[in-house]
């Protein structure tokens, strides 16, 4: 008797709690609910909406950050791609559900365009999803914005490192999955009018275009400018210093032994710069940095005046007579010549006519020095190139 009482009231009590559930959920999310499992269908996620015709997808792409690795060659980037396109499989009557004009569905539960950068840094044909909302409107209108973070090979021209100035470029096309056709059409934004400084790098110039080359529908360019503020005193005031130091050993005498440390000295910095340099410069390049044969001609102008300062010490020694010598220091003091040459003090005999002659092919040496200097410092040493990269943004 009491187990049938007891079964009896569990019974009742079941009921009454079915019948007493609260419904906590909002008449408009029920209504967000039933539109979604209205648009719901299956197929949707694989079909484009017109298999036949083709896809239409405008797209706006917006940079966040970019970053560039001169050393591997990889641009990399992280930026917006707002796109936009019709689906009349997602159309509603907002009068049939409670005037809801506007949905927010997932990237999972509808078909999305697949965008593809082509000139991709990692070469493969793996498609990476990520998930994120859609947003839907009553017209079949769909709004779907992923971030794309990825990399592309970038070739660097360094003949004018550190003022050298790297053209980048972005493909982007369509997946194919099977006969789709999907065609974006790029919403261009704004020009870049104002630089914008990522690191060390400034984008003077940020292009978009739509192209039809292959399989690239969309381009993106950039141009950036290396900013050297930091490479200044690494880069070029080594480079004065080498060529003062150079320079004004030739003005010593040869036989003070000053010279030849001095001579030594600014060889060995030559060396220790030039390691210096191979640390900083950017690998993977085709081209060698105009800046370093400067420094190379350097080194090797100094290695001369190093073998010149040994001769010509060896010079001021000898005391046998030579007519043809004593001819040539003759006519070197001759009017305007002799104010031309160094001279270095000497008493009368036939050590002084070795010793003018000594000063005659130093004072010479000197000349030719410093106009090869001059030289390389035109040919060699790279100029900022603000002014042609304004050129080429106008």
């Amino acid at each position: 008797m009491i187990l049938i009482l007891i079964i009896v009231l569990h019974t009742l009590l079941r009921t009454t709690s079915q019948t007493c559930v609260l419904n906590n959920v909002p008449e408009e999310g029920n209504w967000e609910r039933k539109l979604h499992n209205y648009l719901r269908c299956p197929t949707y996620n694989f079909e484009p909406p017109n298999s036949n015709n083709g896809t239409n997808v405008t797209i706006t792409l917006i940079l966040k950050s970019l970053s560039f690795n001169t050393k591997e060659e990889i641009l990399s980037f992280y930026l917006w791609a707002q796109m936009y396109w019709y689906d009349e499989r997602l159309k509603w009557d907002p009068y049939q559900f409670d005037n809801i004009t506007t949905t927010v569905m997932m990237s999972s539960q509808i078909w999305i365009p697949g965008l593809k950068l082509i000139n991709n840094a990692i070469q493969d044909d793996v498609e990476t999803f990520y998930f994120t909302e859609c947003s839907v409107t009553s017209s079949g209108k769909v709004k779907y914005t992923p971030r794309i973070s990825d990399g592309v090979i970038c070739n660097t021209e360094l003949k004018n490192w550190p003022y050298d100035v790297q053209t980048c470029q972005l493909k982007f096309g369509a997946w194919q999955r099977g006969q789709t056709i999907v065609t974006f059409h790029l919403n261009k934004l704004a020009s870049l009018k104002t630089p914008v400084k990522y690191g060390q790098w400034l984008v003077k110039r940020h292009t978009q275009d739509d192209v039809n080359i292959n399989d690239t529908q969309i381009l993106l360019t950039f141009v950036l400018e290396r900013q050297v503020a930091s490479l200044v005193a690494i880069v070029f005031y080594p480079a004065s210093i080498l060529t003062i130091l150079t320079v004004t050993t030739l003005f010593l005498d040869v036989r003070n032994n000053t010279r030849l440390w001095l001579s030594i000295f600014s060889l060995v910095n030559h060396f220790l710069f030039l390691s210096v340099l191979q640390e900083v410069i950017p690998e993977h390049t085709a081209d060698s940095p105009s800046l370093i044969m400067y420094y190379k001609g350097s080194m090797i102008l100094s290695i001369l005046v190093l073998l010149l300062t040994q001769v010509l010490k060896v010079l001021c020694k000898k005391i046998d007579k030579n007519f043809f010598i004593n001819t040539i220091t003759d006519l070197a003091s001759y009017k305007y010549i002799k104010y031309v040459v160094l001279w270095w003090d000497c008493e009368e005999g036939n050590n002084k006519i070795w010793t003018d002659f000594a000063s005659m092919l130093n004072s010479f040496s000197l000349y030719a020095v410093i106009v090869a200097y001059f030289s390389m410092y035109l040919g060699l040493i790279p100029a900022s190139v603000t002014n042609k990269v304004e050129y080429l943004v106008d």
